[in-house]
């Protein structure tokens, strides 16, 4: 069941990483195995393949509806467990 939140940057924080949120590819470049999603409220959220999935990284077009989880990284949050739905 996906729950729909206000997503904003002032918003991440501990515990969201357990929303599925919807947004839409709005760039990618698959030689660095990375791009960004824009939730559908909120700013834009920068992923990469090793907090996707490369086997969803891959067949991932811009403008596309996705699926997706906040995930804490080393480097900040990312958009996690990208797929398309």
């Amino acid at each position: 069941m996906v729950q729909e939140v206000d997503v904003d940057v002032n918003v991440y924080g501990v515990g969201l990483e357990s929303v599925t949120l919807k947004g839409t590819v709005l760039w990618l470049n698959r030689n660095k195995a990375y791009g960004i999603v824009r939730p559908e409220t909120g700013k834009a959220v920068l992923m990469h393949a090793r907090y996707s999935g490369l086997e969803y990284f891959d067949n991932l077009v811009l403008n596309q509806p996705v699926q997706f989880e906040m995930v804490h990284t080393p480097k900040g949050l990312l958009a996690g467990n990208v797929f398309a739905f």
